[in-house]
Formats: structure tokens, C-alpha cells, sequence
């Protein structure tokens, strides 16, 4: 059953994004902006974490 709904999942927002592409770039422009806050807030609370508990926090690897 969950195969079924995934299909029709992805059958629904391949409609959805021929039938209204503006509102399809919005949404994909929530979900990255999104991704991209979780990230932050998760690093941010890995790093604080370690300082409080007295280890420091890794490198940045960029």
C-alpha cells in the first residue's frame, strides 16, 4: 500500500507542477530554504552542546 500511495504521490505533484509552476517554485523554494535553516539550527546546537559540556567544537571543513 505505501507503494501505491508514493505512486500517486508522485504522479499528483508532477500534475501539480505543469498545472500551476509558479506555485511549484515557491514550494521548492520553502523546502530548500527550510533544509537550509535545519541545518543551521542543528550545527549551531552540535556546537553549543560541546562548548557546554567542555569539549570544543569541530573544525569547519569548507
Amino acid at each position: 500500500m505505501l507503494s501505491l500511495g508514493e505512486d500517486a504521490l508522485a504522479v499528483s505533484l508532477v500534475w501539480a507542477a505543469f498545472a500551476h509552476p509558479v506555485l511549484t517554485i515557491g514550494v521548492l523554494a520553502l523546502v530548500a530554504v527550510s533544509a537550509y535553516v535545519v541545518a543551521t539550527l542543528f550545527r549551531f546546537l552540535r556546537n553549543a552542546t560541546r562548548r557546554i559540556f567542555g569539549r570544543e567544537p569541530a573544525p569547519k571543513h569548507r
